[in-house]
């Protein structure tokens, strides 16, 4: 049923069809959110493995703090989204009114500022206070006038621009405490001084090695493969932002015209390039 009536649409009202465009880009854009969320826990995660390695690290507060902050900013931003596709779609839809207490945690993460804090809030109180009383495209073009800012400063400014920042220096921290872990560690079990311990990844240890001598090096290898990984992961998270963020650039540059043929020409574009991203996000953070 649902098929005929958007074949139905597709003939008869170009209005019908390009809403459906809005609503598979929100969609696209929610699944990308859900995604973000799962990157957020890198933060607290490499943390983690840090602390198992480094006496001097106490403890992991702030990258808990870090990771729980930008975890309620994509949740936000994933609320905001699938709104969009709810209201496009013309389908029933509730708003927690706690969702703006959620802004709360976005000012602890570490190097925030106040513009990226009130864009999380401003984005909340949008959506708890949403009026449903109004036509579907007069609704749809509220939520990107006035919310459209706001969430492309979280997509912008605060994922892409900051945390993805903040991730590549957690993994940077985490791969120079690594090494140093086992550089020791190494030199205990007599491998060669001063030899990179990358470099033991790349050759081979001769088979009359001790097992000991075996052992660390593909704990370390593993450690250190595990990190090259997460390093490109973050490339695929600010690949996804930015299909992100040119999909909020086409929503507010034409909300007054959401049934421009034009427009959802390219919204399916950017979704199909949003969707390849998201998948190498997901894969990466698996």
């Amino acid at each position: 049923m649902r098929i005929a009536v958007l074949a139905f649409c597709a003939v008869l009202t170009a209005g019908c069809t390009n809403l459906e465009a809005v609503r598979s880009i929100s969609t696209e854009l929610t699944l990308a959110s859900e995604s973000w969320e799962t990157a957020s826990g890198e933060l607290h995660r490499s943390c983690e493995r840090e602390y198992r390695l480094n006496e001097q690290l106490a403890n992991c507060d702030l990258d808990r703090a870090n990771a729980q902050g930008l975890a309620d900013a994509t949740e936000v931003l994933r609320v905001y989204f699938e709104t969009l596709a709810a209201v496009a779609g013309e389908e029933a839809f509730t708003i927690d009114p706690s969702l703006s207490d959620l802004s709360g945690s976005v000012g602890s993460i570490n190097g925030v500022n106040t513009a990226q804090v009130d864009a999380v809030g401003g984005l909340a109180r949008l959506l708890v206070d949403v009026s449903l009383n109004a036509r579907r495209e007069a609704v749809l073009r509220d939520l990107i006038d006035n919310g459209g800012g706001n969430a492309q400063v979280v997509v912008d400014s605060l994922l892409k621009d900051h945390v993805a920042g903040l991730m590549r220096t957690r993994l940077q921290t985490e791969r120079v405490q690594a090494i140093n872990f086992y550089d020791d560690k190494f030199a205990s079990a007599d491998l060669p001084a001063g030899t990179d311990p990358q470099d033991y990844c790349r050759d081979r240890l001769p088979r009359s090695a001790p097992a000991l001598q075996f052992l660390l090096v593909e704990e370390f290898c593993r450690h250190d493969t595990l990190l090259t990984e997460r390093e490109e992961a973050i490339a695929a998270y600010e690949a996804s932002l930015d299909d992100a963020s040119a999909a909020l650039t086409e929503l507010r540059s034409n909300s007054a015209k959401l049934s421009s043929a034009d427009l959802a020409q390219r919204l399916y574009g950017i979704g199909a390039d949003l969707r390849a991203s998201v998948r190498d996000v997901e894969a990466a953070f698996d």
